[in-house]
């Protein structure tokens, strides 16, 4: 059920020790709130990048999940031959589309690692009809050999929630049926009962000394 930041505040610390539960300040509930949002982002996303093949069933269902914070069909910029520009607000992309001479097709994500690898694969170097794509320092660099005519990149991308804040009156910008999750973890979070993800210590250290 989706919570404004007031209620996601009421929450918290009706879910956290209530012995405890005074030393949270709000500043500090807005810090374990920020930390969960992002774990459970990175969570959805670590799902969806298990799946080697990116299959559209995998797309639409973290599409779905975290729908508010996902970017449709953005035209990117080039930077310089063919790398291209990240959006703006960008964090994880999901579905990289292409279109070279004739072909519309998507470019999966490799390393420089693999490119090494398949590059003298006849079978799975990159070519015009099976680009592929490799996220750089500068951007966005899409691979498909040496003949074909890059026309057109698209991303559907998880962008940058805003920063959730009691002050401000902006809560998290996840799909109000995670809502209830954002609030359990967080408050597992500054309880330090989290089990099930695994930077849990590191994101309360973090929290407590920001």
């Amino acid at each position: 059920m989706f919570r404004t930041v007031q209620e996601a505040h009421f929450d918290f610390r009706l879910l956290v020790d209530r012995v405890a539960s005074p030393r949270w300040t709000d500043v500090k509930i807005d810090r374990f709130l920020n930390f969960a949002q992002d774990a459970i982002i990175q969570d959805r996303y670590d799902n969806f990048k298990q799946q080697k093949n990116y299959s559209f069933q995998a797309f639409q269902r973290v599409r779905d999940e975290l729908r508010t914070i996902v970017v449709g069909s953005t035209p990117l910029s080039v930077v310089s031959g063919n790398i291209f520009a990240y959006p703006n607000n960008y964090r994880h992309a999901l579905l990289l589309r292409t279109t070279i001479d004739t072909f519309i097709k998507s470019a999966p994500p490799i390393t420089y690692d693999e490119l090494a690898i398949i590059d003298d694969d006849p079978f799975e170097r990159p070519v015009p009809e099976f680009p592929k794509s490799i996220e750089a320092q500068t951007g966005i660099e899409i691979l498909f050999g040496i003949t074909g005519t890059l026309s057109l990149v698209e991303l559907f991308f998880i962008r940058d929630p805003l920063i959730i804040d009691l002050a401000g009156g902006q809560t998290s910008e996840l799909p109000g049926h995670l809502h209830d999750e954002w609030i359990e973890f967080a408050a597992k979070l500054a309880a330090g009962t989290v089990q099930n993800y695994n930077r849990y210590k590191l994101l309360k250290q973090e929290a407590l000394e920001a």
